[in-house]
C-alpha cells in the first residue's frame, strides 16, 4: 500500500485524510499536559530526570526522544499558565480598587 492510498479519503478505500504534523503535535500536547498535571509513573520518572524544579529544566540530562517532543509543549503550557495568573491577578486587583 502506498502513501497516496493511505491518505486518501475513506470513500476511495484510504484510511482518511490526516495531517501527520498536526496529529503529532496534538499527541505531544496531550503528553505535555499529562506530564505537567499527573502523577503517572512515567511522568514522575521523567520529572526526576529532566526537571530541576517545577518550572526549571535541568541543563544536562540523559537524552530522551519522548522528552525532546514534550519539552516544547511543556514550555508553551507554562507560558499560558503565567498569562492566566497575570490576567487573574489583574482582575482581582481591579476588583479590589472598586471596593
Amino acid at each position: 500500500m502506498n502513501w497516496d492510498t493511505i491518505f486518501s479519503p475513506l470513500e476511495n478505500e484510504g484510511l482518511k485524510n490526516i495531517n501527520l504534523p498536526h496529529e503529532n503535535n496534538a499527541y505531544l500536547l496531550k503528553l505535555a499536559w499529562t506530564f505537567a498535571y499527573s502523577n503517572n509513573p512515567w511522568s514522575l520518572l521523567l520529572k526526576v530526570r529532566v526537571l530541576k524544579s517545577k518550572y526549571e529544566f535541568r541543563m544536562v540530562y540523559r537524552s530522551s526522544s519522548l522528552w525532546s517532543g514534550i519539552k516544547q509543549f511543556y514550555s508553551i503550557l507554562l507560558g499560558l499558565l503565567v498569562q492566566v495568573i497575570l490576567l487573574f491577578s489583574g482582575m482581582i486587583n481591579g476588583f479590589l480598587l472598586l471596593l
